[in-house]
């Protein structure tokens, strides 16, 4: 399992379509001591703009050899770990401001 592999602590769950869903499936393996020995969390963030950058330009010439999907993945991890260093790459009107 690559959450095991990868010794993953927490999982930056976009808050788009089936969040809900995915949190509920989370929050049931975590219960049930899935991940054991690894203390796994998960915390929702923002998708917007993430579609966007991942098609941009900049996302291109940063992840020239990733498909759009998984450019959009990392968008959304990153917002996890540095949210306004990846926010700055989204224009705003496509963050809803």
């Amino acid at each position: 399992m690559l959450v095991k592999k990868c010794k993953v602590k927490v999982i930056a769950l976009g808050d788009g379509t089936a969040s809900s869903e995915t949190s509920a499936w989370l929050g049931k393996l975590m219960g049930a001591k899935y991940f054991h020995p690894l203390e796994v969390s998960y915390t929702v963030v923002s998708e917007r703009g993430a579609s966007v950058y991942s098609c941009s330009p900049e996302a291109k010439a940063e992840f020239p050899e990733l498909d759009p999907n998984l450019v959009s993945a990392v968008s959304i991890a990153r917002r996890l770990q540095e949210p306004l260093a990846e926010l700055v790459k989204v224009d705003p009107k496509h963050l809803g401001v």
